[in-house]
């Protein structure tokens, strides 16, 4: 990944808590996994590209239901 502009890190950021809570409810173990790895990956990624002080902002802005 290159170059993203704010709206894309903000997504991308949203697309990672989004998986880490799809993790915690799925009921299928495999599943599960490859949620985590997945956000695992785009976090590390985000940290990578020096953009984690979007992380909180975006967490913050997903619905807590």
């Amino acid at each position: 990944m290159s170059f993203l502009s704010a709206t894309g890190v903000f997504l991308y950021i949203k697309n990672a808590i989004h998986k880490l809570i799809v993790t915690q409810r799925r009921t299928k173990a495999d599943k599960a996994e490859k949620d985590l790895i997945v956000a695992i990956a785009l976090l590390h990624d985000l940290v990578s590209m020096k953009q984690s002080k979007f992380i909180l902002e975006a967490y913050n802005s997903v619905s807590k239901k």
